[in-house]
């Protein structure tokens, strides 16, 4: 309730989201990082300049992407879909091309998990194009991993085996040895 204490709330739940995915505390993160999302408004409204407002929208859209790939691995493709495609409506109006790169991502996997295989792969597509255009190989690395598996079980096998291959070119350069691996 505390005014004051808006902006602090916020960028903690954000920081603290990395740790609630790869822990796997889905539903402490959840909880901390809907209830820091309410608070987006207040610290819009109180925010003295624009790029303290872009601060507060950067992280609405951090937190509604973790809360989309969470709710992804538990199994709610519904709501993961709703939380990500917010996360890429505030990307976009920021005009974050890393974000978008990653919410992209993300969408894709969610659309993979539901068997749109079309809808996953021209969101790995815009992906890939995204986080090349800004350098974030390891977007593009895991981009191309699941267009890779988007193409397997779509039956293309030559289509997945170039993509593992590009896979591997992009992930040698930049030391992902779990790419290199998977690929």
């Amino acid at each position: 309730g505390d005014p004051e204490s808006v902006e602090t709330v916020v960028r903690t739940a954000t920081a603290l989201a990395l740790f609630w995915h790869d822990r796997g505390h889905f539903s402490e993160g959840r909880s901390h990082l809907e209830a820091a999302l309410t608070l987006v408004p207040a610290w819009i409204e109180a925010a003295g300049d624009q790029p303290e407002r872009e601060r507060a929208l950067a992280a609405s859209a951090v937190m509604s992407d973790y809360l989309g790939t969470m709710a992804r691995r538990r199994g709610d493709l519904i709501e993961a879909q709703r939380c990500l495609e917010r996360a890429l409506k505030t990307y976009r109006a920021l005009g974050d091309e890393r974000g978008q790169g990653r919410a992209l991502a993300a969408l894709g996997s969610v659309f993979f998990c539901g068997g749109d295989f079309d809808a996953a792969r021209e969101a790995q597509t815009l992906s890939i194009d995204l986080s090349r255009s800004n350098g974030d190989g390891f977007n593009v690395a895991g981009g191309l991993l699941l267009l890779g598996n988007i193409e397997r079980d779509s039956g293309n096998g030559e289509r997945a085996r170039a993509c593992y291959r590009e896979t591997l070119d992009v992930c040698r350069p930049i030391h992902d040895l779990v790419g290199v691996s998977v690929a």
